[in-house]
């Protein structure tokens, strides 16, 4: 019996335990127990306790190689290419661990970089880039680096630091993937202007000069103003900020910004200063017809203002200009003469006109009897002329002209008046006007002309007989035996020019199509020509008074080594006696890439002859330098995506030098050069454009 009951109880305590395991059912739950990954992914497990009383349970998380994987909780962290093991358990609670299988692979190559391409920086602030890598698990190293470190630098955090005013760009290159890369555009520019500091008051007395000084917030923005008296008669300020009284009054100058017009400053102008007390003047001047004089005055005290007003009685009889009398007309008139200091004290002279009843020519102060003016510039024989009689009065529109003048052709001419008054007496006035190109632009014939096949003798004709340039610019190479020839490439029609002699070439021709532009639509044009002799080119511009511009192509003697290393062997001296020769020394322009060859013409003596180094870009210190120790102008591309800001002009102009533009070919508009020539170069080299097209700037 009691064997039965022990075995009962067991039964009993067994089923108990059962029981009892079956309801504690506490277990680890995650979302996977296998994660792929690839170096530098994360991934985070979705891990939690089911069926258990416990709050807030805390996790611990057992890797097998924390080389391979890292984590922080439950968030993995792939490190190196692998397989690693989690064992996550549950502290202080007896609970079945789980186990994770992670798997590392190699991380993705980086394929793009994407950044902001185009960054406009202001001088003295620096700047970071921000980028990003694709695809955005690759490696994220990598490497700035600046292309010219004079304009600008660049840390390995992308910080950017502009050190001058210029365009060049940083390069981001993957460290992982080399091949990829991105360039960003940035141009450093001066801060904008945000206002200009000076005096708002200023005295004066007569006659008096005062100094204008002032400062521009912030400092490394453009300093440069331009001034502006509202009313020259009282005062008036030159471009350097010199004022100078002229008369009694108030009136305003201002200050504007050249960077930002937007930008001006006013001061409030006084001139004060002693007044007349006694005012005197002649009291009766005899003149003849034609003749003049000036009408003399006395003003005092010495320091009181010293210029008055004239008022005629008789505007067709009598002229004054500056105090000078010019008699037009017979009879006696009047000139009144007033101070203009606000005494108004006024004096009245007669004028007593006498002689023979002459026409009379008189002209405006705009006008000469001889002049010169620009080709394509209009030309009114009439303007600025009067004609008068001292019976008839004023003549000009009886007058008979003959007017010659072509503005359109260089060369002089004569312009003259034949008038004949109610008397039968005839006056004949006779002027000079001559035609010149006297702009602040020079325009450069490139020696590819459209018109023509390139240097050809036919290219240059028309550019000095049609177009009218005055500068005309040519290739210069050699052949075997030293003759110069006029040649861009180093061939001409498969003939290699240094390995022929000129007796050899001299016939030789070449047949060129010409593809059509914006100034010949019409189908492709073909030209045959000969080689022609730098001697042919300098007859063809003494004969047309043309400037020869003679760029100096890669030849035996003219290299740049051959100047460093071989000054012996130099053609320089041969070229300058051929030029000596042909009488054009004082009328030529080197023009080069070879600065070498410029710098021979300043160590030997020939300091007189323009020289322009031929660059893409004049944006570089190393280039201002050179030209600024050579005394070099400077010739920079203007296409081809090449960019050459006015700021830099600006670098070159202010340190005497020129500046110069190559080349507008046949697909340039007018507006492109235009642009080019409102920015103030000396010199635009096209291959067809026609001047008298475009809005030249007179030579003041």
């Amino acid at each position: 019996m009691k064997k039965n009951i022990y075995k009962l109880l067991m039964i009993i305590l067994v089923f108990a335990l059962c029981l009892l395991t079956s309801c504690n059912k506490q277990q680890i739950s995650v979302d996977t127990d296998l994660v792929n990954l690839k170096v530098g992914e994360t991934y985070t497990l979705n891990v939690v306790l089911v069926e258990s009383k416990i709050k807030n349970p805390e996790f611990h998380y057992e890797i097998s190689d924390t080389s391979i994987i890292s984590s922080l909780d439950n968030v993995i962290t792939a490190l190196s290419i692998g397989t690693a093991k989690i064992t996550i358990s549950v502290l202080n609670a007896k609970v079945d661990p789980v186990i994770i299988t992670v798997n590392v692979d190699e991380a993705p190559k980086p394929t793009k970089i994407k950044s902001e391409t185009n960054l406009e920086l202001v001088l003295g602030e620096t700047h970071k880039i921000e980028y990003s890598v694709e695809p955005f698990n690759a490696s994220k190293d990598v490497v700035f680096s600046s292309a010219d470190n004079s304009v600008l630098s660049v840390d390995e955090n992308g910080v950017v630091t502009p050190k001058d005013l210029g365009e060049t760009f940083v390069t981001i290159k993957s460290k992982e993937n080399p091949n990829v890369k991105l360039r960003v555009n940035i141009e450093v520019v001066l801060p904008k202007v945000e206002k200009i500091e000076c005096e708002s008051e200023l005295v004066l007395g007569y006659n008096e000069t005062k100094q204008i000084t002032y400062s521009i917030t912030p400092l490394l923005a453009v300093q440069d103003v331009y001034y502006k008296s509202l009313d020259d008669s009282i005062v008036t300020v030159d471009e350097k900020g010199l004022v100078t009284s002229l008369k009694p009054g108030k009136t305003k100058i201002i200050l504007t910004s050249v960077d930002d017009e937007r930008v001006n400053h006013e001061i409030n102008v006084s001139v004060e200063g002693t007044l007349t007390t006694n005012f005197t003047a002649v009291d009766e001047i005899n003149l003849s017809i034609g003749e003049t004089k000036f009408i003399e005055y006395s003003i005092s005290p010495a320091d009181a203002y010293q210029k008055i007003e004239y008022t005629v009685s008789n505007k067709e009889a009598i002229e004054v200009n500056d105090g000078i009398l010019t008699a037009k007309k017979a009879g006696t008139y009047t000139v009144t003469l007033k101070t203009i200091d606000g005494t108004n004290l006024i004096n009245t002279v007669t004028v007593n006109i006498t002689g023979d009843e002459l026409p009379v020519v008189s002209l405006s102060e705009s006008v000469d009897q001889d002049m010169e003016i620009n080709i394509f510039e209009h030309f009114n024989p009439l303007d600025g002329v009067r004609i008068f009689d001292a019976e008839d009065g004023e003549l000009t529109k009886t007058a008979k002209i003959t007017n010659n003048v072509n503005t359109d052709e260089y060369g002089t001419y004569n312009v003259i008046y034949e008038v004949v008054d109610s008397d039968g007496n005839s006056l004949i006035y006779e002027r000079i006007i001559t035609i010149v190109w006297n702009y602040n632009v020079t325009f450069i014939g490139h020696a590819g002309s459209l018109y023509g096949a390139m240097n050809s003798e036919e290219a240059i004709l028309y550019a000095a007989k049609e177009l009218k340039y005055t500068a005309i610019e040519i290739d210069l190479k050699q052949t075997k035996d030293g003759v110069f020839v006029l040649s861009h490439d180093e061939t001409f029609a498969g003939y290699e020019l240094g390995q022929y002699n000129w007796s050899e070439l001299k016939d030789v021709e070449v047949t060129v199509t010409r593809s059509p532009g914006i100034s010949n639509p019409a189908p492709a044009s073909t030209y045959t020509a000969k080689l022609c002799t730098l001697k042919r080119y300098l007859e063809i511009c003494k004969e047309y008074n043309i400037t020869a511009v003679i760029e100096l192509k890669t030849s035996a003697g003219i290299s740049n080594w051959t100047e460093q290393n071989r000054p012996d062997t130099s053609r320089m001296p041969a070229l300058i006696e051929e030029i000596e020769k042909a009488g054009m020394i004082n009328n030529i322009i080197f023009l080069t890439s070879q600065y070498e060859c410029l710098a021979w013409t300043r160590r030997n003596g020939y300091d007189f002859i323009p020289c322009q180094y031929l660059v893409s870009s004049c944006e570089n210190q190393t280039y201002l330098d050179t030209c600024i120790k050579y005394n070099l102008d400077i010739s920079f591309n203007v296409r081809d995506g090449v960019k050459n800001s006015t700021t830099w002009i600006k670098k070159y102009k202010d340190a005497g030098l020129q500046a110069s533009t190559y080349t507008f070919e046949q697909w340039a508009s007018y507006k492109e050069i235009q642009e080019w020539i409102d920015k103030g170069v000396d010199f635009v080299t096209t291959d067809w454009h026609n001047p008298k097209e475009l809005d030249l700037p007179k030579n003041e």
